[in-house]
């Protein structure tokens, strides 16, 4: 089984990587996707400061695969 290396990239520019041992590239996608949700959830309430991140997949070789990105639009009219 080949390893996938997950990496959050969080717009204060800090990287959290993980390596996956997954059977095929669509296992990767589900774990991805449920990665995000995840985090999603898990900061939900710091997510609003946070203005742009990816979560992105990389083969053994560092080769990029996937990526799935979030970007916080809070719009100029919107009050806090």
């Amino acid at each position: 089984m080949p390893n996938y290396q997950i990496a959050v990239h969080r717009s204060d520019g800090s990287v959290e990587t993980i390596t996956a041992l997954l059977v095929d590239r669509a296992q990767l996608r589900l774990q991805m996707a449920g990665f995000a949700g995840q985090l999603l959830k898990e900061e939900a309430a710091s997510i609003w400061q946070a203005g742009t991140w990816r979560v992105q997949a990389r083969d053994e070789g560092g080769e990029f695969l996937y990526e799935i990105s979030v970007a916080i639009d809070r719009g100029e009219t919107l009050s806090e």
